[in-house]
């Protein structure tokens, strides 16, 4: 049992593990958070590990990354092959952050426009060019002269205000990994921010989830969650 309240997660100092919160071998057990929130403030982590038991519990708890691996801003101007995002100051950035992919927004419904969804590779060069403000090169020759063309007319025809999210990881870490398990239950679980996927599971048997909510943190202007899938 964990008294409620927020523990703060952090294990770069530690070799050789890989979670806050590991069994590895151990059945019978429940680990009951009692509505705390759980907040690592590091990458390479995932914070609850369980491996090779039976019988696991986990309850009554929530995960959120203390800074979430994307950013979000807005277009101010773009060209053919670039475009310049203004960063919400919400995601302090020094121009030296890792963009693995990049995708659009409508500003009104904060929902997914995908006019385009691109890996990191297609950036060839990133750059600082005001405080929080990233010059984005897109490259200009793509698979066929059609997508070449599309890719060009989406990027020059951008609207200025189109929310920009870059994801800065997108399969790292997870908030659970269940690896080799029986009778594994899972309930009543927030997960507001994972650099990865929300639930890893493999190689599991009679699995029960109940009451798993995979969203934004409520309160506030993310409009991401997992940077990966949710299960």
């Amino acid at each position: 049992l964990f008294p409620k309240g927020k523990y703060i997660l952090n294990i770069l100092s530690y070799k050789e593990v890989d979670a806050a919160i590991a069994i590895d071998g151990i059945d019978n057990v429940t680990i009951d958070g009692q509505g705390s929130e759980f907040i690592p403030s590091c990458q390479k982590m995932n914070v609850i590990s369980v491996k090779n038991s039976k019988g696991v519990t986990i309850r009554n708890l929530s995960i959120c990354w203390d800074r979430p691996y994307f950013s979000q801003g807005k277009v101010v101007s773009s060209t053919a092959n670039s475009m310049d995002v203004l960063v919400d100051a919400n995601y302090p950035i020094d121009g030296t952050e890792k963009i693995e992919a990049l995708m659009d927004y409508d500003p009104v419904s904060r929902m997914p426009i995908a006019r385009f969804d691109l890996f990191g590779s297609a950036i060839t060069k990133k750059e600082l060019i005001a405080p929080q403000t990233l010059r984005l090169e897109i490259k200009s020759k793509w698979e066929t002269p059609e997508k070449t063309k599309y890719v060009s007319s989406m990027l020059s025809s951008l609207p200025v205000d189109t929310l920009i999210l870059l994801r800065h990881a997108i399969y790292g870490q997870y908030g659970m990994d269940i690896n080799l398990c029986e009778n594994v239950k899972i309930e009543n679980v927030n997960i507001w921010g994972v650099p990865g996927m929300a639930i890893h599971m493999t190689q599991c048997k009679d699995t029960q989830i109940n009451n798993l909510t995979v969203e934004p943190k409520p309160g506030t202007d993310r409009v991401m969650s997992t940077t990966g899938d949710a299960v």
